[in-house]
Parts: C-alpha cells; structure tokens; sequence
C-alpha cells in the first residue's frame, strides 16, 4: 500500500529506520544522503509533505519514497526510494502501486523525468527500478564511498508521456 505521508509518520519512519539499517539505506542522484543521527533526518520533515509517501504491508511501515529536487523548467525530478526490509518485488501488488504513485506525483507536478541512482549489487531493487519503467542512462564510477570502498552508481530514468 502506498499513501501519502503525514507529521505523524516522521517519528516512526526515523525509530524504523534506526532499527532496521546500520548502513546507508539510499543515496540521492548526486551525493549520499544518510540518516544517521535524528538531525539529519529531522531535515526531510521541512518538505513537502505533496512529494512523500509512505510504504506500507499491511500495517508493517516498509519503506518510502520521496520525490526531490522538483525541476520545473526541465519537468524534472530525482526520486530516493527507500526499504525496510526487502523491496517490493517486480510485478508485486506493491509495486504496481508504487506504479501507480510515480504517475500521479508526474501529473501532479508536472513532470516528464524521474531520475535514480541506486548502488551497485542490489539487483532486487535494479529489478524493481527497471520493471517501474526505468531505463539504465549509464554508471558513475567509484561515485559513493560505503562499507570501506568506492561504489559505482547505476543512473536509471523514466520518462512520463
């Protein structure tokens, strides 16, 4: 299920995050956005509340996502989804709905552009990513520094007609 976020998610969303993750759980397209300490967190309850939603099982908190830097010139956006747990799988209810949620936030704010970026190796979430309708545009090398090492960024977009 999917549905938009309201003041009352923020907490649970941090307490769920904490709990569940001790590495970074995305990264914007450009840089690497960690939720480590509730500051830094706190930073994303400043958005608006139109461009993030919540990912629910049943009553289970699952994930989010969040669509950022709004472009209204380009008709751009660059979107972070983030799990819990194990992504929703392609060809899922769920990710039908996540489907369903990108098209309407594309008409709501007018554009024609997602864009991602997701580490390398988390081929559950590519494949996720890629039966959304998102296309691979090309790898940033050694882009994000986690566990220790440079890791490649694969760069995937979705163009809305």
């Amino acid at each position: 299920m999917i549905r938009q976020a309201t003041a009352s998610d923020w907490d649970l969303l941090l307490r769920t995050y904490q709990l569940s993750r001790t590495t970074p759980l995305f990264t914007a397209f450009a840089e690497a956005t960690t939720f480590t300490l509730p500051a830094s967190f706190a930073e994303y309850r400043h958005r608006r509340d139109s461009a993030f939603w919540i990912l629910q099982r049943g009553h289970q908190l699952a994930g989010f996502v969040f669509l950022q830097d709004i472009d209204a010139t380009n008709h751009s956006a660059n979107i972070d989804i983030g799990f819990f747990d194990a992504p929703f799988t392609a060809g899922s209810q769920d990710a039908a709905a996540l489907n369903d949620a990108l098209r309407q936030a594309c008409i709501r704010h007018d554009l024609t552009r997602l864009q991602i970026a997701i580490l390398d190796g988390q081929a559950a979430k590519l494949a996720l990513i890629e039966s959304l309708g998102f296309q691979k545009e090309g790898v940033l090398r050694e882009q994000f520094y986690w566990q220790g090492a440079q890791r490649d960024l694969v760069c995937l977009a979705r163009l809305e007609r």
